[in-house]
């Protein structure tokens, strides 16, 4: 019989010093009670799970105080009868614990077997579980017991959705890892809720309505992973919390990121691109977006924070090349943008906020874009913290419009080189300013044209 139990890498049960205390204690009983009597002695206690020793030994079936993380609660029986019996009885239950404890590896052959079935096998043993994939199983799989490995024998290997509304890969556990696995088809790609943890690599996720979609406190992270042909690549919504790092979201019908109702998205060193339908990057209601040294290219609008939403932008992070424009707030949404990110190339204007939006302009550059390089209107406010650059934008530099506010922190803003007026204020705008630019020339006109401030 083996001399531990195995806790992990670290935690060990000394076999021969708990039965040796086990021995004594019953030992004990069996000098306190006649020979010719039956006695059934129920005890209970807390055995360390480092040391093997047991602690608060009592009688009947609770400890003498309630067992730390570090314990597990123990329960036996002990009388003069049949004592060698309940020795064996004793090291059988202890050989149950060392089995429960022992990390598990199965294989799945698909479609002749089911990943359901490896973790019908597996039970709620709270070893740690690998399963892997050969083949493409055609399933519904919710993973609800913690510490699992689903994995892909080979690049293709996985899950596909048996119906079009079906989630592929469910997750409600915590302390999940999927590796090199590919999921197909179906409502949703992979969806963590009832905060479940998990983390992914190499994942490939295509055809299916959601990518990856986090709730209900759920945690995930994706690193190097592909989301695909989508209607949503990845969403967070209801305190979900979702980073990806590296990777790539591409070719999505509605939206390429999405959080809202108090979910999270962090897209770091990554690209979203050619997301065709409404926005690349999208917070609302209360979501928030961290976008780091990603770049977000060739869709319809690149970035848009609305009602309440909050975005990010930093760490060198490109928005170029998006059809109707690059950077959008509105309806109370904020968007900081800073690190020396860049906003050039889209079709319409670089930078625009509306409707009691806030945009922070840090170390940036608005360059070449096809309308105004930053427009500001519906009561919406800009703060130039320093260090940005509007130029060669084929509208105006910057553009003020009804209820408007600009302030400058520094006189380190330039505007150079655009088509239009430097800044302008709209005729029937009611708009305030605070300081302005430091630099400004090469604009088709090189003036504030603001009548009401600078007369």
């Amino acid at each position: 019989m083996p001399n531990i139990i195995d806790f992990g890498k670290e935690k060990k049960i000394h076999i021969k010093r708990l039965i040796f205390l086990m021995v004594a204690i019953v030992f004990m009983f069996s000098l306190a009670i006649p020979v010719s009597a039956e006695p059934e002695t129920v005890l209970t206690g807390c055995l360390n799970k480092h040391s093997g020793v047991l602690h608060k030994v009592a009688l009947g079936l609770k400890p003498v105080s309630a067992c730390s993380p570090a314990e597990v609660q123990v329960t036996w029986s002990s009388g003069v009868p049949d004592l060698e019996g309940r020795i064996v009885a004793l090291e059988e239950r202890i050989a149950g614990m060392e089995s429960d404890l022992a990390p598990l590896d199965l294989t799945v052959h698909c479609p002749e077997e089911s990943v359901g079935e490896a973790l019908a096998q597996a039970g709620d043993r709270t070893a740690h579980v690998t399963i892997t994939i050969i083949g493409v199983c055609t399933e519904e799989v919710v993973i609800t017991r913690d510490n699992t490995t689903l994995q892909g024998a080979s690049p293709g290997d996985g899950l596909q959705a048996p119906s079009p509304t079906s989630t592929v890969l469910g997750l409600q556990g915590r302390g999940i890892e999927l590796y090199q696995l590919t999921l197909t088809g179906g409502g949703t790609g992979i969806h963590a809720i009832e905060a479940a943890s998990f983390s992914a690599s190499n994942v490939h996720i295509s055809e299916t309505n959601d990518g990856v979609r986090v709730a209900r406190n759920a945690v995930g992270d994706l690193y190097n992973s592909t989301v695909e042909n989508t209607r949503i690549g990845v969403s967070a919504t209801t305190g979900g919390v979702l980073r990806m790092f590296g990777g790539l979201i591409d070719t999505c019908t509605v939206h390429g990121a999405e959080a809202g109702f108090g979910g999270h998205i962090g897209l770091h060193n990554g690209t979203v691109v050619r997301n065709t339908g409404h926005v690349a990057v999208n917070a609302r209601e209360g979501g928030s977006i961290d976008i780091s040294d990603t770049t977000v290219e060739d869709s319809d609008l690149g970035v848009f924070a609305i009602a309440g939403g909050h975005i990010t932008i930093d760490d060198g992070s490109i928005i170029q090349n998006n059809v109707r424009g690059g950077v959008a707030a509105d309806g109370g949404g904020t968007v900081w943008l800073s690190g020396g990110s860049r906003v050039n190339n889209n079709g319409g204007g670089g930078v625009a906020a509306g409707e009691s939006s806030c945009l922070l302009l840090v170390d940036v550059i608005i360059e070449d874009n096809g309308n105004d390089g930053i427009s500001v209107g519906g009561g919406a406010t800009a703060r130039f913290g320093g260090g940005t650059i509007v130029q060669n934008n084929a509208g105006d530099g910057i553009e003020l419009g009804v209820m408007s506010a600009a302030i400058f922190y520094d006189s380190t803003t330039q505007v150079i080189g655009n088509t239009g007026t430097a800044v302008r204020c709209s005729l029937a705008s009611v708009a305030q300013m605070s300081g302005a630019p430091g630099i400004i020339s090469g604009n088709g006109s090189d003036v504030i044209d603001c009548p009401q401030f600078f007369p």
